[in-house]
C-alpha cells in the first residue's frame, strides 16, 4: 500500500472516529430542570437501564408523561443521519432517569462529494551498473487515482427527553 493511501485511510479513520465518538445525543444534551434526588423522585435503581420509548407523536406523548407527574430533566435535539438510541439510554442512565422518550423524523435526502481512491503505480526505468554490466531496473512509484462521486444519505430530526416521576409529598 502506498504512503498516500495510508495517509488517506488515516485521515478517514480520524474523521469517522470524530463523527462516531461520543454521539450527538451527548453533544446536544441540555439540562432543563434542576437535578432531583431520591427524596423528590423515583430514580433509576442501580444497575438498571432506563426504559426507552420511541414515539411517533412526540409532543402528545410528552404531555401524557408530564400530566402523570413526570418532569423533564434534560433534552437532546439535533439533525443528522440516523443514530442508534444507545447514546440516549446512556445519558438517561447517568442522570438516573427511569424513562427516555425519543423520536426520529425524516427531513430530506442529502448528498456530499466523496472520493474512491484506487492504487496505481507508474514505473520508472533505471539503469544500474553491476560488475561493469548495465541492467535495466524498474521502480514502482505510487500514483493513486481518486474518483469523485456523490454519496447520498438521509437527514433526520432527532429528539430525546429524559424523564423521571416526582413523588407526591
Amino acid at each position: 500500500m502506498s504512503l498516500f493511501s495510508k495517509i488517506f485511510i488515516a485521515i478517514c479513520v480520524v474523521f469517522i472516529a470524530g463523527c462516531a465518538g461520543s454521539g450527538n445525543y451527548t453533544k446536544t444534551y441540555r439540562q432543563v430542570a434542576e437535578p432531583v434526588g431520591e427524596n423528590d423522585a423515583f430514580m433509576l435503581d442501580k444497575g438498571a437501564r432506563p426504559r426507552l420509548i420511541v414515539s411517533e407523536n412526540f409532543e402528545d406523548d410528552l404531555k401524557t408523561f408530564t400530566d402523570q407527574n413526570f418532569i423533564v430533566l434534560g433534552k437532546s435535539d439535533f439533525k443528522g443521519p440516523p443514530e442508534k438510541f444507545d447514546d440516549a439510554i446512556d445519558i438517561g442512565e447517568k442522570l438516573g432517569v427511569t424513562h427516555v422518550l425519543v423520536t426520529i423524523e425524516y427531513l430530506y435526502e442529502a448528498q456530499k462529494k466523496a472520493y474512491k481512491v484506487y492504487e496505481n503505480y507508474d514505473y520508472v526505468r533505471e539503469v544500474r551498473v553491476i560488475n561493469g554490466h548495465y541492467y535495466p531496473v524498474y521502480q514502482a512509484i505510487p500514483d493513486p487515482i481518486s474518483v469523485p462521486y456523490y454519496k447520498k444519505f438521509a437527514i433526520y430530526s432527532h429528539k430525546a427527553v429524559y424523564l423521571v416521576k416526582l413523588k407526591n409529598n
